[in-house]
């Protein structure tokens, strides 16, 4: 009789592996582009969300944009990227933040 347990550990251990999906981030010209073609703003949004790119844009990029026709919803959008960005970054930064130690017992110890 043969043992169920190996094929039964070897299925458990696989199915705690994470698989990752490798996006390739979108660049301006791919939101020039749909926006050429006619797709709706919150499509495009839909894709900026779920591709996970971060746009830094400056003023000329801004201005860019605009000239070409992309909606100012969407310029807004990508500029919220990278703000979001930002935020999440400081979050984990507050997490692993500790506090100064109490008064009297700092550098120099309680008798400075």
């Amino acid at each position: 009789m043969r043992c169920p347990w190996i094929p039964l550990s070897l299925l458990l251990l696989t199915s705690c592996h994470r698989h990752y999906i490798v996006r390739e981030p979108l660049t301006a010209q791919q939101i020039i582009q749909w926006s050429s073609e006619g797709v709706a703003p919150e499509e495009i949004i839909r894709k900026i969300d779920a591709s996970g790119t971060v746009f830094v844009l400056d003023s000329r990029d801004v201005v860019q944009l605009t000239e070409r026709g992309v909606d100012p919803r969407v310029i807004d959008h990508m500029m919220e990227t990278y703000h979001r960005d930002l935020r999440q970054r400081y979050r984990y930064r507050e997490y692993y933040y500790y506090p100064p130690p109490p008064v009297g017992f700092g550098w120099y110890g309680p008798y400075w």
